[in-house]
């Protein structure tokens, strides 16, 4: 389950387009970590990547230390459906903050 900030951000050619969802009241998420996966910075300034299985320990530790997660989905299919209905069913995580990465 999401809560917080969920927006989708596009670009074609030098256009972006960005779409935010409000996730307060939580959004059901199935992701899965991609090959290769990158933890980062929080400000997405470094990073390195991070072996099979590493996005979970990441999504633990933030949920612990309740600290805000970056994720940036690849491949991702969506649900939209009724009275603010969003689901994300499917997706890849090809990177992901790290507060803790050092």
């Amino acid at each position: 389950m999401l809560t917080g900030r969920f927006w989708l951000e596009q670009y074609r050619g030098n256009v972006r387009s960005v779409v935010e969802v409000d996730g307060r009241r939580g959004i059901p998420v199935t992701v899965v970590q991609a090959e290769p996966f990158f933890a980062m910075t929080t400000n997405w300034g470094g990073g390195a990547i991070r072996a099979h299985g590493a996005l979970l320990p990441i999504l633990e530790t933030a949920a612990e230390r309740k600290r805000t997660v970056k994720l940036e989905l690849l491949d991702a299919k969506l649900v939209f459906g009724r009275e603010g209905y969003f689901e994300v069913t499917e997706g890849a995580v090809i990177r992901a903050t790290d507060a803790d990465l050092r």
